[in-house]
């Protein structure tokens, strides 16, 4: 039984952590499970079939379908007896894998994706380039963007089209992330993807539960703590790299959101 498996404790990007990836071919009847995960993990099905039961559902799956394990749920994936499925997956976690999985239509009453070549050929090369260059190394975390792109794309033509809105969200949350360093208004993102402000903000809210200023400090709380665990840069300078020109401005806030200054927080995780 070829297997491939590595495991990971930590990473040096929070807006989506490569916890573990592998690759398996699996002997007849081979199950795993009952188990519960913190993260969300991800199979993509090379050959072959099985079955995966989530929440007491069992779903039949076979060859070039990806199906998504979510956290906290208690879940068991089994090779068929006589056309064993042989997988890759990949373990992912961090602050936007949330937003990106309801982009990309996972439901756990339909956990199951339709997947293209691109997706294979990009899971292949994340493998790849981890067993080459390290998992946290950046061609690594470009391909982990690459697939999450391609399982929206795949996920989103699976039952219907995404929505213009859901465009424009997607849109929007590629450029903060992108832009995290700098002061953002919710009018320029508006802007950036062409829409008003108010339309923006009310489907922002609507589909990601939270409005664009909640989502931007949230993501620069969270590289603020990576920063302060980290590094030893001064807190004056992680305040200037996400933004704030007033490192009191930046205190006030990530003490406000987390309920101890940044220096308490390093103080406490060193």
């Amino acid at each position: 039984m070829l297997q491939i498996f590595r495991n990971f404790e930590d990473s040096k990007f929070n807006d989506l952590r490569l916890l573990n990836y592998g690759m398996e071919e699996c002997s007849p009847g081979h199950s795993f499970g009952p188990y519960i995960r913190d993260y969300y993990l991800m199979h993509y099905v090379c050959s072959g079939k099985g079955t995966y039961t989530l929440n007491g559902k069992e779903f039949s799956i076979e060859r070039d379908r990806v199906f998504i394990i979510p956290p906290g749920e208690v879940t068991v994936y089994s090779a068929d007896d006589q056309n064993p499925w042989t997988y890759m997956w990949i373990g992912i976690s961090g602050i936007a894998i949330e937003e990106y999985m309801k982009m990309a239509g996972f439901k756990k009453s339909n956990p199951i994706i339709k997947a293209s070549k691109k997706l294979k050929s990009i899971l292949k090369t994340i493998i790849d380039k981890s067993e080459e260059q390290g998992y946290n190394s950046l061609p690594v975390t470009g391909n982990l963007y690459f697939f999450i792109d391609e399982l929206i794309k795949c996920g989103g033509g699976s039952e219907k089209r995404k929505s213009v809105a859901q465009t424009y969200v997607e849109n929007a949350i590629l450029y903060i992330n992108n832009n995290i360093q700098n002061k953002l208004t919710v009018s320029e993102i508006a802007d950036y993807i062409g829409v008003n402000r108010v339309y923006f903000c009310n489907i922002f809210k609507k589909i990601m539960g939270c409005t664009p200023q909640s989502y931007i400090l949230n993501l620069k709380i969270e590289k603020a703590k990576m920063f302060l665990e980290e590094t030893n840069n001064e807190i004056r300078f992680i305040a200037n790299s996400l933004g704030y020109d007033d490192p009191f401005v930046f205190s006030h806030a990530f003490t406000k959101k987390t309920g101890v200054s940044p220096k308490n927080w390093r103080n406490k995780t060193k």
